[in-house]
């Protein structure tokens, strides 16, 4: 549906640039890595005179290195966290879709807080409708509350955190056994992310957002869809006259 396409382009353009960050920060190591001990222990400004930046940084080339690391662990959750944001934006537009093409009507809002994945999963409950695998639901849950451990700080993980690590994580572990990833949902992380679980983190998203956008296409009502059609051509045809 273009609820997920309009977001999957976006998705797969973050992973690319990740990707091509990753390939310049090997790259420039790799050239820090054959200077001579004596450009070794120049500073930026002295060993990169033309760039304008390097004033702004000021170490030694030996330490750049070591000076990138923490720059290393806020790129990777900057990508995580945008991603995110997107790939959730997509229950909405679900649900927006929904309610136009299968005239539903939105029901009161929970009476307690709840994510936007847990959200859709309730209301496609109440609407009577066929549901998504729980996993792909949970999943999204956790990557919500890994984001918010890293836009937070936390140094420790949130109770529900540690409920859903707890009571789901065995199960989304064996879900994803074929994606060949290297998160272990059993485990509320909060420490920076991994050059590993952001790439893997990256992946488990898109997946999600096609495999709901799959379940979502089943349930659509076709004669919204086919009515919806209609009123467009009929648009497009006074627009023409």
């Amino acid at each position: 549906m273009s609820g997920a396409k309009s977001r999957l382009p976006y998705l797969t353009s973050l992973n690319d640039q990740h990707a091509y960050f990753l390939f310049l920060e090997f790259q420039f190591l790799e050239q820090i890595r054959g200077l001579t001990i004596t450009s070794a222990t120049k500073v930026t400004t002295e060993a990169f005179s033309r760039n304008r930046y390097a004033p702004k940084i000021r170490v030694r080339i030996r330490d750049l290195q070591a000076f990138g690391e923490a720059h290393r662990s806020a790129t990777f959750g900057a990508y995580f966290a945008t991603s995110y944001e997107i790939a959730a934006s997509f229950t909405g537009r679900a649900l927006d879709s929904l309610q136009h093409f299968n005239q539903r009507s939105l029901p009161p809002r929970a009476r307690r807080p709840e994510g936007p994945e847990e959200t859709y999963r309730r209301v496609l409950n109440l609407w009577g409708l066929a549901m998504p695998a729980r996993e792909l639901i949970d999943t999204l849950k956790f990557m919500r509350y890994r984001r918010n451990s890293l836009i937070h700080l936390s140094k420790v993980s949130s109770p529900s955190y540690q409920n859903l690590a707890s009571q789901s994580g065995s199960v989304l572990n064996a879900f994803w056994t074929r994606g060949k990833v290297e998160i272990d949902f059993r485990i509320p992380t909060t420490t920076p992310l991994t050059e590993r679980e952001a790439l893997d983190l990256l992946k488990l998203l898109r997946i999600v957002i096609q495999r709901l956008d799959t379940h979502l296409a089943s349930i659509i009502d076709e004669r919204g869809l086919v009515q919806a059609d209609r009123q467009e051509d009929y648009s497009e045809e006074i627009k023409g006259q």
